[in-house]
């Protein structure tokens, strides 16, 4: 292999591509490789006694989906259900999981090396949730971490030492 196709191989593998959306005002972004669609909120079916982040499931083309109220799970506060929102349906642990979600941004092309750790300045509540941050022209997009959004292992050992579930 030539040093230039060397060179264009190893900035390939430097990118990711990250689809972008808004959550409760704030950017937040996550690669691309997590998400199976996006779809418009449509009925969902609410679960008793489920989480309070849990808005309940859908039935997508035969697929039963538990869906999050993202904004509820990152310390933001209840989202508002009604307009026009969208759910970012992703695949964890094997099952598929919808993320509802404000509105939908753009994809971006994003050098691994320019996202960057969280500030310490970031609530403690969503920092853990995140992977790092990055610009995006003048804005801030915080990639968040899938398995420790919906993990509940972290929230279980909140209430076990005696503080509350975030």
């Amino acid at each position: 292999m030539s040093t230039q196709m060397a060179t264009q191989a190893g900035q390939g593998d430097r990118q990711v591509l990250v689809i972008t959306f808004v959550v409760s005002g704030s950017l937040f972004g996550m690669e691309t490789c997590l998400v199976q669609e996006v779809v418009r909120l449509t009925a969902i079916t609410p679960v008793r006694h489920a989480a309070l982040c849990v808005v309940g499931v859908m039935n997508l083309r035969g697929h039963i989906s538990t869906v999050i109220d993202l904004s509820s799970r990152l310390g933001l506060g209840q989202i508002d259900l009604s307009g026009d929102k969208r759910i970012i349906i992703v695949e964890w642990s094997g099952e598929h999981v919808g993320l509802v979600v404000d509105r939908m941004e753009e994809v971006l092309s994003v050098d691994r090396d320019a996202i960057g750790h969280a500030p310490e300045n970031v609530r403690a509540a969503q920092s853990h949730r995140m992977t790092g941050v990055f610009r995006a022209g003048d804005r801030i997009v915080a990639m968040l971490d899938l398995d420790k959004v919906l993990s509940l292992e972290s929230d279980l050992d909140k209430v076990a030492s005696g503080g509350p579930p975030s």
